[in-house]
């Protein structure tokens, strides 16, 4: 071939080194070699020849031809240097050449093609007679031809051949690349060796390293990434992502999350510290706070960055920054809030203190603060103290003695108070202290206003040691000693003598004596004693006694019982008490009597009440029950019924009081959520676990979280349904098993009850039960409902969605929150002026009056029964709702589902009398129920009825329509 042709062909080559140079790396480039390529040939000489050329910007390079066409023995071999992989496991060739066409009538051994080889090794060990000039070892890659463009002589012709081949996997260090020629006459241009890689980069806070690209085209390497510094992993798995084999960056798995104090750069390469005014708590990807009201970002090292390990994630060199903003001067925050929420101040004294002093009783009344300090919780505290002199120098606290009305004198929510039983002629002084959430976070006392008063005159206390001293059959002596305060000279006492007859009981105080009374005398004197003469020989008369002030008269004494002797002969006592100790010890022997009597009756009651109440569980459960619902199909099992001395249930207007002293606060660590079960009104309801930190055993309960964001009567509201639910412990009501306020979120975590509310699951176990197992389940609802009846607690949401079930099918009532969110169905709710209700389950009088009272439970309890026996459908089915109220109204009734007894449809049409005077209680329900139950005879003798034309309450015997 003519060299200058040659030449040519080479300034018309051109490459685009910006395809390839951000994913690939050369090997090996012929273009890039600036002196001779020292490839090895064979035969030595007459066949391939290197040669020298210019590109297109006349820079010199280097190539090989060979031309040897007229030779029938034609072998002429070429390899290159050896050529290092540099850890590729797959390399490409890019391979530039040019041939001139056979002319089959001139030349008999012309070819068109000629062979690409590459031998591995790990190293260079290659000479002009090895690797052997042979097919193998070496391994063949292709058969090349030029296709179409060929070189016939003509210098403007472009007869430029390109072709890319892979080599792979490779399994050693390093190759060479041959090319065997049997007879063409050609030129080898250029020859180009790369592989493809993945450049490092740094994405959503991962850095990820440069990567050579896998062995095979499907390959995916994966790479795990580091965490920018001052960031974070979001999991124990952190970044990762995948290089394929084009070096191209695929599938990113894991995510980095800035640490505390820390947000994203908008290209999310870098986590930079908040800035001034601002801050950032907790890990993640978000921006960055305003600080909260009254405070400021803190350029103290942030206490999370330092907890973080270095060993897990790439934290250099510490960086501080505000992961909370501290409060500005004399600005405070409780334990209980979060930096998220503003700064506050305790709150300045009360203002426009005025009193009244009414003989021993002070009322004082006051303004509320002029600085609130930003907050609503604001509270008083009064103290007292007696003082010696009008100097107030010398005061001591008030006692004991001293009655404050409202009682607790340290938690003052109104802006009044009365203070009584003060001593007469006697200096206080009393201090009111504001007091709000941050006053203890201050440590400092808290600001307070003064008065000063002087009690006056008061009537005496009680008459003391009222005593007989002397009998006879017409009368008898009484003495006494004086009043324990007298405030002021006793000017006489008045004694009350009434006869007793036999059958009077022991009224014990004097406002039942003067509202019975029976002839009673009246007897004044100034001495401490008096004779009482003509009087009823062996009667026996109750005495009492009180003094007089100026003030007025003073209470009356404890009442004394004396007897007239029944003999004429006077006798002398000789103790002055004997008498008055002869009567209480006769007192005392009945009272005794009494007392065993009450104690006897009370065992043989509870001893036959456990009886019955064992042999009901043992005959309504198994003791090898299987957790599948088929084996436990005998019964519904019902714990024993629960018999306990109530107290009644509080309704707290602060509801953290409440729960501070009923509910069992909860470290958040040993709470771990799982799954979400549900929607409540404040929040999700999630399952989850509740760890025991003495023995470490853990159980499953149901937690109740509240929202982020929710308001303050949204947390009273929380609060205030897990303050109810400590009050309650009954085994048809739903355990409060603690809850969780020191910490954020607020967290209610109650028993965990696997078979959800009772709706679904009568829909899920439709005609599955028999009548006994439907009646047990009313049985046990009853019976909890009572237990809150007993309480004076009412319900106002009975229905069968607020029942749940648990694993061992026992029935709990549950949802005690005060606001409720009733059903999204237009149809279940009826706006009145006082809010929504669900009038499918509610009585008349509380849609009409908002009166909701036990009774009006029971009327929901009877919808209750009728869901049951139907199997969860819809009371009222579709009927609009101002349908229902009319048939209701005029005396229509649900009927009886289908297969309901009778004896249980007329308990339902009890319930749902319009008067609810004539409705039973739930104590009734109970006793009808236990009733059924144990003649179950009563079903069979009771034919099922699918109208209610036969079963009737006091009202009417009518029925709704489907």
């Amino acid at each position: 071939m003519d060299f200058c042709v040659i030449i040519f062909l080479i300034s018309t080559i051109g490459i685009t080194s910006n395809q390839v140079a951000a994913k690939s790396e050369d090997l090996s480039n012929t273009r890039n070699e600036t002196t001779d390529l020292k490839w090895t040939a064979s035969p030595a000489r007459n066949g391939w020849e290197e040669l020298s050329g210019l590109d297109e910007n006349l820079r010199p390079i280097r190539f090989y031809q060979v031309c040897n066409r007229n030779d029938p023995d034609v072998d002429n071999w070429v390899r290159t240097r050896f050529i290092p992989s540099q850890g590729a496991k797959r390399a490409y060739i890019d391979v530039e050449f040019s041939m001139m066409k056979c002319d089959s009538a001139k030349t008999k051994n012309c070819r068109e093609t000629f062979n690409l080889y590459y031998y591995e090794n790990d190293k260079d060990v290659a000479s002009s007679t090895f690797p052997p000039w042979r097919e193998r070892p070496y391994i063949k890659i292709d058969t090349i031809a030029a296709g179409k463009r060929f070189i016939n002589g003509d210098s403007n012709e472009k007869g430029i051949n390109r072709k890319t081949w892979t080599l792979g996997p490779l399994k050693k260090k390093g190759f060479y690349i041959a090319a065997h020629d049997k007879g063409a006459c050609m030129s080898l241009l250029s020859l180009r060796v790369y592989y493809y890689y993945c450049p490092e980069t740094t994405i959503s806070l991962a850095t990820f390293p440069k990567t050579v690209a896998g062995k095979n085209v499907a390959s995916l390497v994966t790479i795990q990434g580091e965490c920018v510094n001052n960031s974070k992993r979001a999991s124990a798995e952190g970044p990762r992502y995948h290089c394929n084999s084009n070096g191209e960056w695929r599938v990113r798995t894991g995510t980095c999350q800035c640490l505390p104090g820390f947000q994203a750069s908008e290209n999310m390469k870098t986590c930079q510290p908040c800035s001034d005014g601002k801050y950032k708590i907790g890990h993640g990807n978000h921006a960055c706070s305003t600080c909260p009201r009254n405070s400021i970002s803190s350029n103290t090292e942030s206490a999370s960055l330092r907890s973080v390990s270095s060993t897990i994630d790439r934290i250099e060199t510490p960086t501080y920054a505000p992961d909370f903003c501290k409060c500005l001067p004399g600005y405070f925050r409780t334990e209980s809030e979060d930096v998220r929420q503003p700064c506050t101040m305790p709150p300045s004294p009360p203002t426009n203190v005025k009193y009244i002093v009414n003989e021993t009783s002070a009322s004082i009344k006051w303004d509320e603060p002029s600085e609130l300090g930003d907050r609503v919780d604001v509270y008083y505290n009064i103290s007292c103290e007696k003082c010696s002199t009008d100097s107030y120098t010398k005061c001591t606290e008030c006692g004991s003695r001293v009655i404050f009305e409202p009682g607790n004198r340290r938690h003052i929510t109104t802006n009044h108070i009365r203070v009584h039983n003060l001593e007469a002629y006697t200096h206080y002084q009393f201090k009111i202290s504001s007091i709000n959430g941050v006053t203890a976070a201050s440590h400092a006392p808290a600001r307070y206003a003064l008065i000063q008063v002087m009690t006056n005159q008061a009537a005496p206390s009680e008459v003391l040691n009222v005593r007989t001293v002397e009998t006879s059959s017409s009368g008898f002596t009484v003495a006494w000693s004086l009043p324990k305060h007298p405030n002021g000279k006793v000017l006489g006492y008045e004694i009350l003598i009434r006869e007793k007859n036999s059958d009077d009981e022991d009224k014990g105080d004097l406002s039942a004596f003067l509202l019975e009374p029976n002839n009673p005398v009246l007897y004044e004197t100034q001495n401490r004693s008096i004779a009482i003469s003509d009087l009823k020989p062996g009667k026996n008369y109750e005495v009492q006694v009180r003094a007089e002030t100026a003030a007025g008269f003073g209470g009356y004494s404890h009442m004394m019982i004396t007897q007239t002797n029944k003999d004429t002969g006077p006798i002398t006592s000789n103790s002055p008490n004997s008498s008055r100790l002869a009567v209480l010890i006769g007192i005392g022997a009945s009272a005794g009597l009494l007392l065993a009597v009450i104690i006897t009756v009370y065992l043989l009651y509870n001893r036959r009440r456990k009886a019955h109440a064992s042999q009901r569980f043992e005959d309504g459960s198994s003791e090898n029950k299987e957790d599948s619902f088929e084996d436990a199909r005998h019964l519904i099992v019902q714990l024993p019924s629960y018999s306990s001395t109530q107290r009644l249930y509080v309704d707290y207007p602060d509801p953290q009081k409440g729960v501070r002293e009923y509910a069992c606060e909860i470290d958040q660590a040993f709470v771990e959520i799982e799954d979400t079960i549900g929607q409540g009104e404040f929040g999700e309801v999630y399952r989850g676990k509740l760890g025991s930190p003495s023995s470490g055993n853990t159980e499953q309960v149901a937690i109740k979280r509240l929202k982020q964001g929710a308001s303050v009567k949204d947390q009273l509201n929380f609060l205030r349904e897990a303050c109810t639910m400590a009050q309650f412990d009954h085994p048809n009501v739903l355990v409060l098993k603690g809850v969780v306020t020191k910490t954020r979120p607020l967290m209610i975590l109650s028993e965990y009850m696997e078979n959800g509310a009772l709706n679904n699951f009568l829909k899920r176990h439709q005609g599955e039960l028999s009548i006994l197992q439907l009646t047990n389940i009313m049985h046990g609802i009853a019976h909890g409902m009572k237990y809150l009846s007993q309480m004076q607690y009412v319900h106002r949401d009975l229905a069968a969605r607020n029942i749940l079930v648990n694993s061992d099918l026992i029935c709990k009532v549950s949802d005690f929150g005060l606001s409720r969110t009733l059903e999204n169905d237009p149809h279940a709710t009826y706006t009145t002026q006082g809010g929504k209700i669900a009038l499918r389950w509610t009585a008349p009088e509380c849609i009409r009056f908002r009166e909701f009272t036990s009774s009006s439970d029971v009327w929901s309890y009877g919808i209750v029964m009728w869901e049951v026996m139907s199997y969860g459908e819809k009371p009222y089915w579709n009927m609009p709702n101002p349908d229902v109220l009319n048939s209701i109204d005029e005396g229509y009734r649900l009927p009886a589902p289908y297969e309901c007894p009778s004896v249980l449809h007329k308990i339902m049409i009890e319930c749902w009398a319009m008067e609810p005077k004539q409705r039973p209680t739930f104590e009734q329900l109970v006793q009808r129920l236990d009733e059924i139950m144990s003649s179950p005879q009563l079903f069979k003798d009771d034919s099922p009825t699918s109208e209610s034309g036969d079963a009737s309450s006091n009202q009417s015997n009518k029925s709704v329509e489907d």
